[in-house]
């Protein structure tokens, strides 16, 4: 569809933080969003040439969202190491609205409260 379109467009691609974190006991899920992760960089590199510009958007912690507030509750994870939905559109609209020259192929939002990690 984006080919058809004749100016190209963005593909942005979300996943959480196992993609940069992987945690014992979680092998699978991890190399999942690992292998994810590759995908996208790949897709990146074979859509450019088209004019469709692919990205990754990493939420490298748990989302601030109604469906998961008992769950951070009752982890006792705070506010603060945790994703604002607001900050996660804007991350899109980010990647989204950059020109035709960007070479963003990964965006990562870590929550204030969370150990950044490269």
């Amino acid at each position: 569809m984006l080919q058809t379109s004749g100016n190209g467009g963005v593909l942005v691609q979300i996943t959480n933080g196992s993609a940069r974190r992987p945690a014992a006991g979680a092998a699978l899920w991890s190399a999942a969003h690992a292998g994810l992760r590759a995908m996208a960089h790949a897709t990146a590199q074979e859509l450019r040439p088209q004019g469709i510009r692919a990205c990754l958007l990493v939420v490298d912690g748990p989302l601030d969202s109604p469906a998961t507030d008992e769950r951070r509750w009752a982890e006792g994870v705070p506010a603060q190491a945790s994703a604002d939905q607001t900050a996660v559109a804007e991350a899109v609209r980010y990647l989204a609205g950059q020109d035709e020259r960007a070479v963003s192929y990964e965006l990562v939002v870590t929550p204030t409260g969370r150990q950044w990690q490269p």
